[in-house]
């Protein structure tokens, strides 16, 4: 199996379709519902919709790769993916994911003003999940996408120190397994005639206001 980076978005966001279509979640009722203490975040007023499309305002830099002490740099520690760096012994460093989200109470934008690409958006939306379900992430996924799809090969994901699965890029997969996701789309959710994702999923997927992606987007991904 092959880390999949931030394709994870796309399973974990795709794992969620099916509570979106049993009204276990609510896309365009407030984080908040879902996850009372973010009341206290720069999340508060967003939407799951807004986060899953990673156009909440909250501010969150995911510019700078190299910056070990930048917002991503921290989630690489609260991760568990990296150690904290010798010479930042000073920073206030997050212990998991879910202490780095508590911290984030700055806004950059109005909730879904803009497109920013901010993996930790994803996240907030797995502990969505999770919060309703009372599942962890890597057991919703296997039982809403993974065992549906008919995949052939076990995937797994990496863990922070809490014991949460990365949902911005955690997730290990094979390639063929990858292909199944891809085709399952490309066939309107079905696989072998069964509606695996969500048709009305599928619509939404096609149908996004693509002309959001923004000029740094459109720079850095041409």
């Amino acid at each position: 199996v092959h880390l999949c980076q931030s394709v994870s978005k796309s399973f974990t966001a795709t794992s969620a379709s099916s509570l979106f279509a049993e009204v276990v979640l609510d896309p365009n009722a407030p984080v908040t519902d879902a996850l009372p203490e973010l009341e206290k975040t720069a999340w508060k007023g967003a939407t799951l919709r807004q986060i899953m499309d990673l156009a909440s305002g909250v501010k969150y830099d995911e510019t700078d790769y190299f910056n070990r002490a930048s917002d991503v740099g921290k989630t690489d520690v609260a991760a568990g993916w990296k150690p904290i760096p010798e010479g930042y012994e000073g920073v206030n460093w997050p212990r998991c994911i879910h202490d780095q989200i508590m911290t984030l109470t700055e806004r950059a934008a109005a909730h879904g003003a803009r497109f920013e690409y901010r993996s930790i958006e994803t996240d907030v939306l797995a502990h969505a999940m999770e919060r309703v379900t009372g599942k962890r992430l890597p057991q919703l996924v296997s039982e809403r996408l993974w065992q549906p799809l008919g995949a052939e090969t076990q995937a797994c994901f990496t863990l922070d120190p809490s014991g949460y699965g990365l949902a911005c890029g955690g997730c290990n997969a094979s390639l063929r397994d990858l292909a199944r996701f891809g085709l399952a789309y490309l066939n309107d959710g079905q696989v072998d005639g069964r509606q695996v994702i969500p048709m009305a999923w599928i619509e939404d997927v096609r149908s996004g206001d693509h002309g959001r992606f923004n000029d740094y987007g459109r720079e850095h991904f041409p």
